[in-house]
């Protein structure tokens, strides 16, 4: 994602260098449990974990999923150990 490459542990997320493979930043609190919770469009990485939704760009990440909050904590407390996986819907609109 622009030009960076981004690894993920269960905890953090990585932003990397990826032509001199170091380490820039790191994001407690951003890691993921399959690479089904991230995905890259229209100009930002949707990172979805424990925490929430978030999105990553220019440099930040903000969350996005404060509305849901209490009902996103009610169901990681019922589903603790399940995976997550962002799901993007495209709708198509007919041309008349």
């Amino acid at each position: 994602y622009n030009n960076r490459l981004f690894a993920f542990s269960d905890k953090t997320m990585f932003r990397v260098d990826g032509f001199n493979m170091t380490i820039e930043t790191e994001y407690p609190g951003m890691g993921i449990r399959n690479a089904k919770a991230v995905c890259s469009m229209d100009g930002g990485l949707y990172i979805a974990n424990k925490n929430g939704v978030f999105i990553y760009g220019g440099g930040k990440v903000k969350k996005i999923s404060m509305t849901i909050d209490d009902k996103w904590s009610e169901l990681w407390s019922n589903f603790p150990n399940c995976n997550i996986d962002l799901a993007i819907f495209i709708w198509i609109t007919p041309r008349n």
